[in-house]
């Protein structure tokens, strides 16, 4: 399965009026966690966001140099 690959920049604004910001720059506001890590509150590029998870690719999320493996939602409607 191809791998899609996302560059997210850190967010440093929270809550719902931050979000809508992020999302009419054209970004889907997410957080990066699990692995007995911290929270991390990321802005993914909206249209490879919504492509990976249209066609159900497997995505890797880039910032700071590192790799973070990224789960899309499984959900019964294709």
């Amino acid at each position: 399965m191809p791998e899609v690959k996302l560059i997210a920049e850190l967010r440093t604004e929270f809550g719902k009026g931050a979000a809508r910001r992020i999302r009419r720059a054209d970004k889907v506001p997410a957080v990066l966690y699990g692995h007995g890590t911290d929270p991390i509150h990321i802005a993914l590029p909206g249209h490879e966001t919504l492509l990976a998870l249209r066609h159900r690719k497997r995505a890797a999320v880039h910032r700071g140099g590192r790799q973070f493996p990224a789960r899309t939602p499984q959900t019964g409607a294709a």
